[in-house]
């Protein structure tokens, strides 16, 4: 019996013997940093156990710019990564977890630097795949990191900037002061090719606000300016920063300025009905502050019966969240609300000519700001149809068309009707003929929340559009009330469509648990598990079994559905309820099956056991999708082993070193869903060492480059060297004969 045991141990250590081991990988030390290049090539960098610190040295040139073309972390890794001078201790530049700082840095001096990597309060653990390219002597105007931010002075001074190379990031920096009002302005200037920038502004604790683009072409004016205001809070003076980013790929140059408008720490408008601010319709623009956040401002007006009174400037404040009522001249009866996430038309109409109120507050008294607010009236005209959801037109759910006009640019439409829960609908529009072209979409709402929106269908002199819409499960639970709204934006107006809500009957019923306790155990060879998203808020529970210290990808793949639609997976941790990564989404529709995509998670040491993922959908009911787990065949930060990191690789989990994407698409060959692929493992034939049976895995314990689930003799380093299914003393000789005779497994 000890000759079994000894032929179990030998085949064991067979089969592991490319099982990746992870001890300390980089020194802890400056003194012991790990050496690289600064050509791109990319480093694993693994923390763990939390307490682990990696450093890696570079030679820099001075004023060399050193880019991080790759830098990715693994899942639930919450990293400090900073670049260090030559003495070892001076910071010059921080690019840790969620920075907005320029992930590159240019050296002010030659010699040796280094890279720090640690976890964030010895809190988690993980990789980061990193590799620096030298991108030669560079030039910049601005600093990349909020560290070394210009100071400008907010007093309306236009200051130049550029965006001095593809991924230039220019911070800038200015002195804010409690209950001031400041105005972000930025416009691009022309130059030798089109160019895009946008701004945000930032406080201590993070973004505040944001631009729009602005775009200028070559020999064109200027863009236009585009801003963002942002309300100081009580008592929160201090530094601001101003971050200036070009469009994706594009270099150029730029203007900003930032404006101190003023202090609005007194009361601006009368807290009540009867002391309220007389305000013109023309359109003219008002300033609303919100200070304290128990503040509440109000506004009358002259309305005329039958006008449409249209809010042509709407705009808060960065951080400010408002809530705006109309009330009747008795002061009492709400007749519109405009609130964060209330799809509502911006505007209405006065059924009869007397004074109307207008009511602004802070959402949920938990903010302070400010709102422009500035009213148009458009005269007298008609609409068929309410901007609001209250009121509705109602319709049935049996496929009956309804009939409807946008009248004027920024008509909203609604429609509701009365949903059974655990029951499908499918909501249609479609442009009708039209002396001009024009197009319109829905979207689909219960409450305040979106379930969904249609693509857009074109109507014109052609004739009419084709259906575009919306299929939705409702939940089980209470029957809702669900609100269809028909939108043609801010250009169409006086074109006819037609809508459509067709009750699909009973959704089928649920496949998988709705929670971690009753998930559905699944492998982590690579076999996929199938499922389908019933109703829209379906989540299915699955659970499988990690092994320390390895890497897995755990993979969604959205498959043919009646409506488009996202298919994603959330993983979670040993208790089932924390989150540690998502795959991102699977794009699927009619007719149509999505990508894998994938989330890559480091299971810590001391940390094996039953991980879980909850499969979800958004926009994608009813629909069927797969669910898989794979186990890494290399290091952490090349998944595959093919040397390539999974930051920049075209096919993370089938080795590829060649990247070969004949298409171009940006999917590798051997992971393209267009490749022929036998077995449907996600693998296409061309790489696939097993392409007749399925093996996402692409497991081979010999490495003789035939997967385990084909080899003619897999059984043999099992020890089961008779291939009788049993590893038991009938085993002995025949391990016995390969020994002394070299002889092959049968």
């Amino acid at each position: 019996m000890k000759l079994v045991h000894f032929a179990t141990t030998v085949c064991l250590f067979l089969a592991l013997g490319n099982v990746p081991s992870f001890g300390d990988d980089h020194g802890n030390t400056c003194g012991t940093a790990t050496a690289i290049t600064t050509d791109g090539t990319p480093v694993s960098v693994i923390v763990d156990p939390s307490t682990d610190v990696d450093w890696l040295s570079f030679t820099a040139v001075a004023g060399h710019r050193y880019e991080a073309t790759t830098f990715t972390p693994s899942a639930s890794f919450y990293y400090e990564a900073e670049v260090i001078g030559p003495d070892c201790s001076t910071v010059i530049a921080n690019w840790g977890y969620g920075s907005p700082d320029e992930i590159g840095v240019i050296t002010a001096a030659s010699g040796t630097h280094y890279l720090r990597f640690a976890s964030i309060s010895n809190s988690t653990v993980g990789y980061i795949g990193v590799g620096l390219t030298d991108r030669g002597a560079t030039s910049d105007d601005h600093s990349g990191g909020r560290a070394d931010a210009t100071a400008i002075t907010p007093n309306g001074t236009t200051y130049a900037g550029t965006t001095n190379y593809v991924g230039d990031i220019d911070w800038l920096t200015f002195t804010g002061v409690a209950e001031h009002l400041y105005q972000l302005e930025l416009r691009a200037v022309p130059g030798l090719a089109l160019f895009g920038v946008a701004g945000e502004l930032y406080s201590t604790g993070g973004g505040v606000g944001s631009t729009a683009w602005s775009f200028a072409s070559p020999g064109g004016p200027a863009g236009e300016w585009v801003t963002v205001n942002y309300f100081v809070p009580p008592a929160m003076s201090g530094a601001y920063r101003v971050r200036l980013g070009a469009y994706p790929g594009l270099t150029g140059d730029y203007e900003v300025r930032v404006t101190d408008l003023g202090t609005f720490g007194a009361d601006e408008h009368g807290n009540t009905c009867g002391t309220a601010t007389a305000i013109a319709t023309d359109g003219t623009v008002t300033s609303i502050v919100i200070n304290p956040m128990a503040d509440e401002d109000w506004l009358s007006l002259s309305g005329v019966a039958g006008h449409r009174y249209e809010l042509t400037t709407f705009a808060s404040s960065g951080q400010f969240y408002s809530v705006v009522q109309l009330y009747d001249a008795d002061c009492t009866t709400l007749r519109r609300e405009w609130a964060p996430n209330n799809q509502a038309e911006p505007g209405f109409f006065t059924p009869a000519t007397d004074t109307y109120y207008l009511r602004v507050t802070s959402s949920g008294a938990s903010y302070v700001g400010q709102l422009a607010l500035g009213v148009t009236d458009r005269g007298v005209q008609a609409d068929d149809h309410s901007g609001y959801q209250p009121d509705a037109t109602l319709a049935p759910s049996d496929g009956t068309v309804q009939n409807g006009t946008i009248h004027y640019p920024g008509d909203f439409d609604y429609f509701k009707f009365n949903a059974t829960a655990n029951h499908s609908y499918s909501v249609q529009v479609r442009a009708l003929a039209d002396t001009d072209p024009w197009s319109v979409s829905l979207y689909l709402f219960e409450g305040p929340y979106n379930l969904g929106y249609s693509g857009l269908s074109y109507g014109g002199p052609g004739g009419p559009g084709a259906w575009t819409g919306v299929v939705y499960g409702v939940p089980p639970g209470p029957n809702p009330t669900l609100h269809v709204m028909v939108y043609a934006g801010q250009t169409y107006f006086g074109a006819s469509y037609e809508v459509t809500i067709t009750d699909l009957g009973v959704t089928p019923p649920d496949d998988h648990a709705d929670d971690f306790v009753s998930a559905t155990l699944i492998p982590t060879d690579g076999t996929p598990t199938a499922g389908l998203i019933g109703y829209t808020g379906d989540l299915d529970y699955f659970r499988f079994t990690l092994t320390a210290q390895r890497v897995y990808a755990i993979e969604v793949k959205g498959l043919d559905s009646p409506d488009t639609g996202l298919l994603g997976a959330s993983l979670f941790g040993l208790d089932g309820t924390t989150q540690l990564g998502f795959t991102g989404w699977s794009y699927a529709g009619p007719g149509v099956d999505g990508d894998w995509v994938r989330v890559l998670y480091y299971v810590p040491a001391g940390e094996a056991g039953t991980y879980y993922a909850s499969a979800l959908g958004y926009d994608f009911v009813p629909g069927s999708y797969e669910i898989r787990v794979i186990v890494g065949q290399g290091q952490p930060g090349d998944f595959d082993g093919d040397g390539i990191p999974d930051g920049t690789d075209n096919c993370p989990t089938v080795p590829n070193p060649d990247q070969a994407d004949t298409d171009g698409d940006g999917i590798g060959d051997c992971c393209d869903s267009d490749a022929p692929d036998q077995d449907g493992d996600g693998i296409a034939n061309s790489c696939d060492n097993c392409p007749a049976v399925y093996n996402a895995d692409q497991a081979d314990t010999d490495a003789d480059g035939i997967g385990d689930a084909c080899e003619n003799t897999p059984t043999c380093c099992k020890g089961d060297m008779n291939n009788d299914g049993q590893l038991n003393a009938l085993d002995i000789q025949g391990f016995v004969d390969a020994l002394i005779n070299g002889q092959t497994c049968p």
